[in-house]
């Protein structure tokens, strides 16, 4: 079937594959500091997901310490990693790279490391968010990266066009004929959805995604097995299914808000949800311990 990303572009195996590097049926993006942070001047630099924040957090924060805030937001990972690229990290003090991408900003080298003796809260992190952070994050004995903040994600439809049993929700129900070239999905999370269907229906065990984090051949091993989808394009208003953020429950909220005559409706898949923490990472700079 086609299958289209939330930037309406067509997408095939070999591109989800590509623009998923990384996939994990659990998807983190965290704050980290860049490591020529320049905060110090009274005003804060965010590079942020574009939705990552309620409208009064930031007024909250500089009402309660005085520090101005800026950010830059962006929405997609790769739009992160190449500002940073360009900039070298200049003008950003927080950034929030997404877990999988550790090896990536490892390879950058524009983040400071934090100082967790700094951190007043530290100890209130709940260790399994902690320790997703850590596991892949800890370089030099030093750690880049914490959780910020966790959610889930879930597939959405058009209650007047999809005509199956929401009580019987699947990822599968993503690759039926009914919905063919009507679905969009956050790439990685498409992949992971299709891989968490196969463990579920006993076609490729696979403990809900976690042997293909083992090894990297383990990995290739498995989703060498995940069906291709075939290329094609697609109007976002023609969209039956969609699979992202709860928050959004995929493409609806968009989509309600671009044609409020639309009815949309998301809910958990039967084989489970994708959880996704939301953390961060940070530039070099000792007061912001």
């Amino acid at each position: 079937m086609s299958i289209t990303d939330t930037t309406n572009k067509p997408l095939n195996r070999r591109s989800v594959i590509k623009a998923g590097a990384g996939l994990a049926a659990i998807a983190v993006a965290s704050p980290a500091i860049v490591r020529n942070a320049r905060s110090s001047s009274g005003e804060l630099s965010l590079l942020n997901w574009s939705d990552e924040f309620p409208g009064d957090v930031i007024p909250n924060f500089e009402k309660a310490t005085g520090i101005k805030v800026k950010t830059t937001p962006f929405s997609q990972n790769e739009e992160q990693i190449n500002k940073l690229q360009a900039s070298g990290g200049d003008g950003y003090d927080l950034v929030q790279p997404t877990r999988d991408r550790a090896p990536q900003f490892k390879e950058l080298d524009v983040l400071a490391s934090y100082d967790t003796g700094k951190l007043k809260n530290f100890a209130n992190l709940q260790p399994a968010f902690l320790d997703s952070s850590a596991s892949i994050w800890t370089w030099d004995g030093k750690l880049y990266h914490l959780p910020h903040l966790w959610g889930t994600e879930a597939i959405s439809w058009r209650t007047d066009l999809w005509k199956g049993d929401p009580a019987k929700l699947s990822y599968g129900d993503l690759w039926a004929d009914d919905v063919k070239g009507h679905v969009q999905g956050r790439p990685h999370s498409l992949l992971a959805g299709i891989g968490l269907w196969l463990d579920a229906t006993g076609k490729l065990p696979t403990n809900r995604l976690l042997d293909a984090y083992k090894d990297e051949d383990s990995f290739k091993k498995i989703y060498d097995e995940i069906p291709q989808g075939g290329a094609g394009e697609e109007v976002l208003d023609q969209a039956v299914l969609g699979l992202g953020r709860q928050h959004q429950v995929g493409p609806a909220r968009e989509r309600r808000d671009h044609r409020p005559d639309l009815g949309w409706s998301g809910d958990q898949p039967q084989e489970g949800g994708q959880a996704r923490q939301l953390s961060g990472a940070r530039r070099r700079c000792d007061h912001l311990g």
